[in-house]
């Protein structure tokens, strides 16, 4: 009988020559798949090209860079020197006179009011109450009645002497009037002149005028107040005590000034703008081979881009100018050769990348999706890297987030191989050197190797803090070997902070991954250790109901999961998967739960009733329905595949023996079809799959032996382990035969600690 209903081989010999390798790589060219992911490659490498200007050469300087001789113009140009524009911009305005508004009420308002005053309270008796207002607190009433008399009998005892008073309260507030009063300045120095401000009254800036701040500023008034009034008192005659008149009068004034002046903020707004459209640009032209100076109130004038010098923001601006001028006068001919020459590194880059997945990790190859997705996640690395702001110096965190990304989704090897070869596009693309490339190196191939286990947030953090030490660490030494620093005192004032900087780069990128790990886990449909921790959890709802409806099927999953971790460990796969992929693996059972053995308990066995075919449908659907339950309740493909491959194409051979010998017992010469009894598959794709199948397998025919001695179990392994292989289930999967070795030895042990033979205790008396 040939098994799966495949045809016998024929016993012909047959013989052919081998295709020339020419032959040969023509048929893999025309292969469908090969065009797919050479058009995603193409689109990759365009992409990058256009993210990073590659029609351009590099701009190869930044904040920091310590330049290894002088740097000239290759071209002439003019080099508009915006900080230094800014810089007398803002001293003209600075100088500028902010316009006031002006409300003279208020001040009128005084003015009539302290002759009112003073007539209310002169054209009655004396009033304590009214007549302190113009002295000072402290004033004793013994010294306040004599200067009412004074004023009542003496100073204004006429209507005359009243109209003169009012003259000359009047004459020495006009300019007050004119001027207007101001508490302090309603603007800050910067902003504009502190001395003088420009003041118009109303709606007339016709009227605009210059006024001094200590003309206008109240707590500067009180004096010349005093003065003024002594002024206009002696202009208008008969009056025999002025200077007591001007201490009075003047005092209540005073009290009663209150701010007038108001800061139109849209007419400085217009005058600040005028301001600095009137200051010139400052420029300088440069012609072919003159050094790179500039001027600059902030830093030495006559200052010039020298070898050993550390490059500041001053020093980009003029090489970024000369850079634009060179670019401009580029021919399209040196412009194609520029892109070419890109497109070549690109290609190389993308063969290299790809004939390594295609030997070590084939299945990103496979799945076009997945190609796809590391692809554009190399292409976004790279354009970011490129187009973060120069002074920011921060190339490094895009990459290193890249590099941990493909590690956690699959595998670290494969990460530093792409994260370096990002890497190398980024130094290539922004004209970076050795120096640079090492530093990138380094922090990708840490963040790489040290993210491929996940099992908690923390974990993270020291991982941040170790990339953060290795990249400083690296910065340091390479800036010595290259020369960047060549004496302490550069180590510690330039090299320091950069190398510094890099390292909270490094560990910004360990950061980002703890907030984007969820997004990253969904994207690339990989689960970290976290995750897996977190199924884990007896308390999910799955697994709930499955210790509720089949207890003996959950118990059977906990000894599975427990002996396939261990067996996973032993030959390097992902344990932790298989451990909570075994809680999950048989879930399926919970729905005809009497109908699988570790299940019942009362003796009955519900395939007595049914013939095998049946019987054997049943036992199969278990799988197809724990499929179905998993991903109705959305658990992670990686654990739906080892719940889907668990049994293979296996035989269910129990009641495939049952339906061959009713066969038999009725005469029937028609054989048995195998294919009913065989699960649907697929074979396991995966180690992991693999050892879930041996752990399921074996754990459940070591509970039919009666005496588990260590040699039956380890024969029963074996047993299965042969017949397994001898069916072609691992036939599909990367499983060598010494780990499968190691995998039977693993299960041979766990199997011999779990069902090892107990001490028989001799019966206990009723007296014990």
């Amino acid at each position: 009988m040939v098994a799966n209903g495949s045809a016998p081989k024929s016993n012909r010999f047959t013989f052919a020559l081998p295709k020339s390798r020419i032959k040969g790589m023509l048929a893999f060219c025309r292969r469908g798949e090969i065009w797919s992911r050479g058009l995603v490659c193409l689109l990759g490498m365009v992409g990058i090209w256009l993210g990073t200007g590659g029609w351009n050469p590099p701009f190869a300087y930044r904040t920091r860079d310590v330049p290894d001789r002088e740097i000239v113009a290759r071209v002439a140009f003019e080099y508009e020197n915006e900080a230094l524009t800014a810089e007398k911009q803002a001293t003209a305005e600075s100088r500028m006179r902010c316009i006031y508004r002006n409300d003279p009420a208020r001040v009128l308002l005084v003015q009539d009011s302290v002759i009112e005053e003073l007539f209310s309270i002169l054209s009655s008796d004396y009033s304590p109450a009214k007549w302190r207002d113009f002295f000072p607190e402290e004033a004793l009433e013994e010294d306040i009645r004599p200067v009412f008399d004074t004023f009542k009998n003496e100073l204004l005892s006429s209507d005359a002497q009243l109209l003169k008073t009012k003259n000359a309260v009047t004459g020495a507030l006009k300019p007050i009037v004119n001027r207007g009063l101001l508490q302090k300045l309603q603007h800050e120095v910067f902003q504009g002149r502190s001395e003088s401000i420009s003041v118009y009254q109303g709606d007339d800036l016709d009227s605009m005028t210059e006024v001094q701040v200590s003309d206008v500023r109240i707590l500067q008034l009180e004096k010349p107040l005093q003065e003024s009034l002594k002024r206009e008192f002696n202009e208008q005659g008969g009056f025999e005590n002025v200077d007591l008149l001007v201490e009075r009068i003047g005092y209540w004034i005073f009290s009663n000034f209150s701010e007038t002046l108001k800061l139109d903020v849209e007419n400085t707004k217009a005058r600040r703008k005028r301001v600095r459209n009137e200051v010139p640009v400052e420029k300088k032209k440069y012609d072919v081979g003159d050094s790179l100076t500039y001027e600059s109130s902030k830093i030495d004038k006559g200052r010039g881009i020298r070898a050993g010098q550390p490059l500041i923001e001053s020093d980009i601006d003029i090489l970024l100018a000369e850079q634009a001028a060179f670019v401009k006068q580029l021919t399209g001919s040196r412009k194609t050769m520029v892109a070419f020459a890109d497109f070549g590194l690109y290609t190389a880059v993308f063969l290299l990348c790809g004939a390594y997945m295609y030997l070590r990790e084939p299945k990103i190859i496979r799945e076009i999706g997945r190609f796809s997705m590391v692809t554009a996640a190399f292409v976004l690395a790279v354009v970011l890297a490129c187009n973060f702001e120069d002074r920011w110096r921060v190339e490094l965190v895009p990459l290193t987030v890249f590099s941990m990304v493909i590690s956690i989704a699959y595998r670290h090897e494969i990460a530093w191989i792409l994260g370096a070869s990002a890497s190398l596009v980024t130094v290539y693309s922004l004209g970076m050197d050795l120096n640079d490339f090492v530093i990138f190196v380094s922090a990708v191939t840490t963040g790489s190797f040290l993210c491929t286990e996940i099992s908690s947030r923390t974990k993270l953090f020291y991982v941040g803090m170790l990339m953060a030490l290795i990249t400083f660490a690296t910065s340091v030494g390479s800036g010595i070997v290259s020369g960047q620093a060549s004496t302490w005192s550069a180590v510690i004032s330039n090299q320091f902070l950069l190398a510094s900087w890099y390292g909270f780069c490094a560990f910004l990128s360990a950061l980002l991954i703890t907030v984007i790990l969820p997004f990253i886990e969904k994207i690339f449909d990989v689960q970290t250790d976290l995750t897996l921790l977190e199924w884990s959890d007896p308390s999910h709802e799955l697994l709930n109901k499955l210790i509720q409806r089949a207890p003996g099927t959950y118990n059977h999953s906990i000894n599975v999961a427990s002996i396939a971790e261990t067996a996973a460990d032993a030959i390097g796969a992902n344990g932790l998967l298989c451990r909570v992929a075994a809680y999950f693996h048989d879930v399926g059972k919970m729905l005809k739960p009497e109908y699988f053995v570790e299940n019942q308990t009362q003796g009955e066995n519900r395939h007595d009733g049914l013939v095998p075919a049946m019987s054997s449908l049943v036992i199969i659907a278990h799988v197809k329905d724990g499929v179905e339950l998993a991903r109705k309740h959305k658990l992670p493909t990686s654990m739906i595949d080892l719940i889907e491959q668990h049994h293979g194409t296996t035989l269910v051979e129990y009641f495939y023996e049952q339906a061959v010998k009713e066969a038999r017992e009725k005469g029937l010469d028609e054989e048995v079809d195998e294919a009913t009894f065989r699960y649907p598959g697929p074979r396991p794709q995966t180690r992991e799959a693999c050892v879930m199948m041996l752990a399921d397998a074996v754990e459940s025919a070591c509970r039919t032996l009666t005496e588990p001695a260590p040699a039956r179990i380890e024969g029963l392994v074996n047993e299965i382990t042969a017949k397994k292989l001898d069916d072609g289930q691992f036939a599909e999967c990367p499983l060598t035969l010494e780990e499968l070795d190691s995998i039977k030895r693993s299960l041979t042990k766990s199997l011999i600690s779990v069902y090892h033979s107990r001490i028989k205790y001799p019966e206990q008396n009723g007296n014990d």
